[in-house]
């Protein structure tokens, strides 16, 4: 027997209202974190870079992790209706994370999650899910934050037909924050999309964000290091030893993907971050974080007053080390919560 049926608040609530729709993106809505077309739907680096580098990132970078929209509306009723090519599942990490839908409402000046759209198990390409029915018919602010590890064809939102929707844009008038990393960049193992470390702060700091985090296939190539030069940001955050075959490997390449964003960025804060899940393998992870840290360390020697550094060792508090990840690797929401304050604490002091 499906649980739903013994409980209803488990049952997936599709949309029973005739309303009207509207594509994703268009000009009613903003689109963080993502590109787009109709042919590939959404992804997060060009095809012709993603080509260039390994596997793992042409298949992942249409894995739509730290993807949003935000959108103004006064409709009772909002819907979602969703494709995708296939469902990814994964044994360790909720489904709402992966492939849900995460709804956040600006609440007095926060973002505050209000509801989770939710799919049956046997939806192989796609669903419909609604949100509960809001009262009164003042106008709300919204940000709806895409899956972390799961394809999106397409995305479109339904509300009610005498209903208005507009842009709103949450962040503060400053460049994005770029991620790169590893599968806990990308989000694993959060329980919702809002819950990976960048969704935390963002809620914290409103900043917009990129997350180029690609499950075990961050190597750290020159290619992309090339690319993210090209693009304008507020910050930079590297966080991509987890994924190096060897400490060898990793020494190899992180100095050098630093110098190449240096080259046309010698001013944008950077900041350097190991995993957090030292206690689990303290002696291979100390050679990691060493390579991270002489980086950060040979940067500032030269001179550059615009880095930061972050050691995973000291990320979770030493009463709650094992009760932070859920595989002794990826962080639960309380793992990616101290991550969020560590990450939160240096972009307040450059934010001021």
């Amino acid at each position: 027997m499906e649980i739903s049926k013994i409980d209803k608040n488990f049952a997936t609530i599709t949309p029973s209202f005739k309303g009207k729709f509207i594509p994703v993106p268009s000009e009613s809505v903003m689109l963080h974190g993502l590109l787009y077309s109709e042919e590939k739907g959404f992804y997060r680096l060009p095809f012709e870079v993603a080509d260039k580098l390994n596997d793992g990132v042409k298949y992942l970078h249409q894995h739509t992790a730290g993807g949003r929209i935000s959108f103004s509306t006064n409709s009772k009723n909002l819907a979602i209706h969703v494709t995708y090519d296939s469902l990814d599942k994964m044994h360790h990490m909720p489904m709402m994370a992966q492939a849900g839908f995460s709804l956040c409402e600006m609440i007095k000046g926060k973002e505050t999650h209000i509801h989770s759209f939710s799919f049956s198990f046997d939806s192989a390409n796609g669903y419909s899910s609604v949100a509960p029915k809001q009262k009164g018919n003042k106008v709300r602010n919204y940000v709806l934050h895409f899956p972390l590890y799961n394809r999106v064809k397409s995305l479109t939102l339904e509300i009610d037909k005498g209903a208005e929707i507009n842009p709103f844009n949450p962040y503060m008038d400053v460049k994005p924050i770029i991620y790169y990393g590893s599968s806990i960049t990308q989000g694993g193992c959060a329980s919702r999309s809002d819950h990976s470390y960048q969704g935390l702060v963002a809620k914290w700091i409103p900043v917009d964000f990129v997350n180029f985090g690609f499950s075990g296939s961050c190597k750290g190539e020159l290619e992309m290091a090339k690319y993210i030069s090209t693009l304008e940001c507020s910050v930079f955050v590297m966080d991509y030893d987890h994924n190096t075959p060897t400490p060898e490997y990793l020494k190899s390449t992180h100095e050098p993907f630093f110098l190449e964003f240096r080259k046309s960025h010698p001013t944008t804060p950077v900041i350097f971050m190991s995993a957090p899940s030292y206690h689990y393998d303290p002696k291979g992870l100390r050679k990691r974080l060493n390579v991270v840290k002489e980086t950060y360390l040979n940067a500032v020697a030269r001179g550059d007053k615009n880095v930061y550094f972050i050691d995973g060792s000291k990320i979770y508090p030493n009463k709650l080390n094992h009760e932070c990840s859920v595989d002794g690797c990826h962080p639960n929401d309380l793992g990616f919560y101290f991550m969020a304050l560590k990450v939160s604490a240096i972009l307040k002091k450059i934010f001021k």
